[in-house]
């Protein structure tokens, strides 16, 4: 888990779906089988690049999730990568708060 690098994309506005965290049912965060049902209903869609979500790990952020298999994913642009630096005691205290 030490080697985390960002990696810099850019893609048209129009090919993000976005999750509204309001309509989603609200155990979503505990419920894989829903999760991975929602998602197989936006990948259904086959012109969607990416969907953004609510994170389950950082309440306040959103993710991204890319969809390399779509019809339109050559839009995207890789523009660089870049390694992440953090405090690995502080991150595995986060995602693990037993420790």
């Amino acid at each position: 888990m030490k080697n985390i690098s960002l990696l810099k994309i850019e893609q048209p506005d129009n090919s993000v779906f976005t999750v509204d965290k309001d309509k989603l049912k609200s155990t979503w965060i505990n419920d894989i089988e829903y999760t991975k049902w929602l998602g197989g209903q936006i990948l259904e869609d086959s012109t969607i690049v990416a969907f953004s979500v609510p994170s389950a790990i950082v309440p306040e952020a959103i993710d991204i999730i890319l969809y390399p298999l779509s019809k339109n994913f050559s839009s995207v642009k890789f523009l660089g990568l870049s390694d992440f630096s953090t405090d690995y005691m502080l991150l595995g205290k986060l995602l693990d708060p037993a420790i």
